[in-house]
């Protein structure tokens, strides 16, 4: 091992902005949750996957509610 090396860490910039799944999104669509994956996977509504769950931000279903 090198004597002397020096680790710098990274600063990880962490946004206080609301997440959803997607049976909260439809919940506030007033669909059914496969609606919500529908519109996911045709990119009518971005989102992104954490595992193997669907999650939109507040900014993207705001967005997509006023179109």
């Amino acid at each position: 091992m090198k004597k002397g090396v020096v680790m710098k860490s990274k600063k990880v910039e962490v946004k206080s902005e609301s997440i959803f799944t997607a049976d909260e999104v439809a919940e506030r669509l007033r669909t059914h949750r496969y609606t919500v994956y529908k519109l996911l996977r045709e990119g009518k509504l971005k989102g992104f996957r954490v595992s193997n769950q669907w999650r939109v931000t507040a900014a993207e279903l705001e967005r997509f509610m006023s179109e």
